[in-house]
C-alpha cells in the first residue's frame, strides 16, 4: 500500500513539476502577400488563406513573401483569428518574413534582422508562458532560381550568414529554420552548410531526403511547389540537435507534414483524382491561396531531461538583461524569484523619472517574463533603466530604445 501511495504521489508531482504542452509550427510562403484596401478591394486570397490556417491550426505561423506592415495588419484583421498576435515586423529591401503566434501560449521576444546580400533572414524568439522554454525561429527565403546562373552561390552566401549565427548559440539551444529555401537538391552548398554536423550550429532534416528533389518522382513526398503541378521541394522546417534530444523542447516524431501532399501527385494538381491527405475544400483552398504548400510540425514543451531534473524554482533572485536590446517597439524583461515576494518592476528614464510600472504585487517563487511596449508611451530614443525590487532584493539594468 505504501509503495502504491508513493507511486501515485510521484505521478502527481511529476505532472505538476513538468507541465508539458505540444504546439504546432507552420511555415508558408504566401506568394507576394499584398495589402489591399478592404472593403473596397478585398484580397481574393484571404478566404482561402483563412480556411487553410484554420484547418491546420498552428500555434506559431511563419510566413514568407509578406510585402509590408499593412500586409501584416491585413492578415491579423481579415485572415487570422483574434487569438493570434504578430511579432515585430521589419520591412527589408525585398519581400519579408512575418511571424504570428497565439498570445495565450507564447510571448514574443522580438525580431532580429540578419542582413544578407539579398533577402534578410529574421530571428524570432518566443517563450512558452507555462514552461518558460525558449524557442528560436529563423525564417528565410533564399535566392530563387530565376535570373542569373549564380543563384546557388547566392543561396550559399545567405545560408552562411545564418550558420555564422547558429554556430555561436549555446549547444543546448532550441532553434529551427523555416521557410522557402529554393534549393533543388541535397548536394547544393547552401543545404550542406546548414546540415554539416562537424561543428556546432547545424540543423537536422527530418525528412532525411538525400538526392535530387527537382522533377524526381522518388521525392514526391517532399515536394511543396506548386500545388497545381508538384515538382520540387522548396519549403522546409529544419531543426537543431537540441530539439531532437530529450528535454526542454522536443520534436514530435513523425509529425512533419506537408499540407495536401499525399506523395501520389507528382507533376499534377493536388486536387486531381483521389487525395486522401486532405478534404476537397482544403485542397482547393491550398491551390487558391498560394503557389507553395505549407509545411508544419509539432513540438512538445516542458519535457524533463530525467527524473532528477525537477528544479523549476530558482535558487536565487535575479534580474536578466532585456531582450532584444536595443529594442523598438517592445522588449521582454525576465526575472527570477527564489521565494514568495512583494515584487515591483519599474522603468525609469535617464533622469530617474518613472516611466512605467510593469509589475506591482505579490508573486510566488519562479521565473517570469514581463513585456514592455512603447506603444502606450511617448518615449524618445535613448537610454532607460529598469529596476526589480523583490523583498530586500534590488537590482537595476540599462536598456536602449532606438526609434
Amino acid at each position: 500500500m505504501r509503495r502504491l501511495f508513493t507511486l501515485v504521489m510521484f505521478f502527481i508531482l511529476s505532472v505538476s513539476i513538468f507541465p508539458q504542452h505540444t504546439i504546432r509550427v507552420m511555415t508558408w510562403n504566401i506568394h507576394n502577400y499584398t495589402y489591399y484596401n478592404p472593403p473596397t478591394q478585398f484580397d481574393y486570397d484571404n478566404p482561402a488563406l483563412k480556411y487553410v490556417i484554420e484547418m491546420i491550426n498552428p500555434d506559431i505561423l511563419v510566413c514568407q513573401e509578406v510585402i509590408s506592415q499593412e500586409s501584416v495588419n491585413q492578415l491579423l484583421n481579415y485572415v487570422l483569428s483574434p487569438e493570434y498576435k504578430a511579432a515585430v515586423f521589419i520591412n527589408g529591401d525585398d519581400t519579408d518574413n512575418a511571424l504570428f503566434y497565439k498570445e495565450s501560449i507564447l510571448t514574443s521576444l522580438g525580431n532580429i534582422q540578419l542582413k544578407t546580400t539579398l533577402r534578410d533572414i529574421n530571428e524570432f524568439r518566443l517563450i512558452h508562458k507555462l514552461t518558460n522554454d525558449t524557442l528560436i525561429v529563423f525564417s528565410l527565403h533564399l535566392k530563387s532560381n530565376v535570373g542569373s546562373g549564380d543563384n546557388p552561390a547566392r543561396r550559399y552566401s545567405e545560408a552562411t550568414v545564418l550558420r555564422n549565427v547558429t554556430s555561436k548559440l549555446p549547444l543546448d539551444s532550441n532553434y529551427l529554420v523555416a521557410g522557402d529555401f529554393n534549393i533543388l537538391n541535397s548536394s547544393e552548398s547552401a543545404f550542406n552548410v546548414l546540415i554539416n554536423d562537424s561543428s556546432p550550429g547545424y540543423v537536422i532534416d527530418p525528412q532525411q531526403a538525400t538526392g535530387n528533389w527537382e522533377s524526381n518522382a522518388s521525392f514526391a513526398h517532399t515536394h511543396t511547389w506548386a500545388p497545381l503541378n508538384l515538382t520540387v521541394r522548396f519549403d522546409m522546417i529544419l531543426f537543431s540537435q537540441a530539439l531532437k534530444d530529450k528535454g526542454g523542447i522536443d520534436y514530435v516524431e513523425n509529425s512533419y507534414s506537408i499540407a495536401g501532399n499525399d506523395g501520389l501527385h507528382f507533376n499534377k494538381p493536388i486536387n486531381s483524382g483521389t487525395n486522401n491527405s486532405a478534404s476537397r475544400a482544403l485542397l482547393d483552398s491550398l491551390i487558391s491561396a498560394s503557389d507553395h504548400l505549407p509545411v508544419y510540425a509539432d513540438f512538445t514543451f516542458g519535457v524533463p531531461t530525467s527524473v532528477s531534473s525537477t528544479q523549476y524554482i530558482p535558487t536565487s533572485f535575479e534580474l536578466k538583461q532585456n531582450y532584444p536590446n536595443p529594442f523598438n517597439p517592445e522588449t521582454v524583461i525576465s526575472y527570477r524569484l527564489s521565494a514568495f515576494s512583494n515584487v515591483q518592476l519599474k522603468v525609469f528614464d535617464l533622469l530617474g523619472k518613472e516611466v512605467a510600472t510593469l509589475v506591482n504585487g505579490f508573486k510566488q517563487a519562479g521565473t517570469y517574463n514581463s513585456q514592455f511596449s512603447i506603444t502606450n508611451y511617448q518615449l524618445p530614443s535613448g537610454v532607460y533603466f529598469y529596476q526589480l525590487k523583490a523583498g530586500n532584493f534590488i537590482q537595476t539594468k540599462k536598456m536602449v530604445l532606438l526609434r
